[in-house]
């Protein structure tokens, strides 16, 4: 039969117990703080944030992205990515999905929304396991509308002064200082 511990053991035995216990309560509080900045930084976001499982099923939806899609968060959760997009859109994705899934690799690409005729950047991210195994995706879309549309009006500015200067009835040309003197551009009445 055992030995009953003494008053001196079981004395011992409970600071160790309260002592793990702080450390499980001390622990606790830092782990809710760590998820509430985690949530902070996500939440407040202007890109569209939100991770998939390999089905295209929606496991977190930032607010940024809920407000895109007009929809709460448990109108999302457990949902497909196909029950918010059209079916050619969600083809693409989920190409895409799987080739991350896949290869293990980031991805990027550009998207153009038939919703809001808006376009977006979007980072396709592998989240692993311990393992090093794929087991979602984060999904980042960044909107870069006012971009695109800077580089159209870029291109049209471009295109204008390209016409403009190709009927002129004078020649004209421009080329890099220097005793090359290379041509960057000459109008077809040089």
């Amino acid at each position: 039969m055992a030995n009953k511990p003494t008053y001196e053991e079981l004395e011992q035995r409970v600071k160790e117990l309260e002592d793990e216990n702080f450390d499980r309560k001390r622990a606790g509080e830092v782990l809710r703080e760590s998820e509430g900045q985690y949530r902070s930084l996500v939440e407040t976001a202007e890109d569209s944030i939100y991770l998939l499982n390999k089905d295209g099923i929606y496991q977190f939806v930032n607010e940024k992205h809920l407000s895109r899609i007009d929809c709460k968060a448990d109108g999302v959760i457990g949902k497909r990515y196909g029950d918010f997009h059209p079916l050619k859109d969600t083809k693409e994705f989920l190409k895409k999905l799987g080739e991350v899934f896949e290869t293990g690799e980031t991805s990027q690409h550009e998207h153009k929304s038939n919703r809001d005729n808006r376009y977006f950047l979007r980072t396709l991210s592998p989240v692993k396991n311990s393992e090093g195994h794929t087991t979602s995706l984060a999904v980042i879309s960044k909107d870069i509308s006012e971009r695109k549309q800077a580089e159209e009006a870029l291109r049209e500015s471009e295109e204008k002064f390209r016409t403009l200067v190709d009927n002129l009835p004078v020649g004209v040309y421009r080329n890099l200082p220097g005793p090359e003197g290379n041509f960057l551009m000459a109008n077809p009445a040089f």
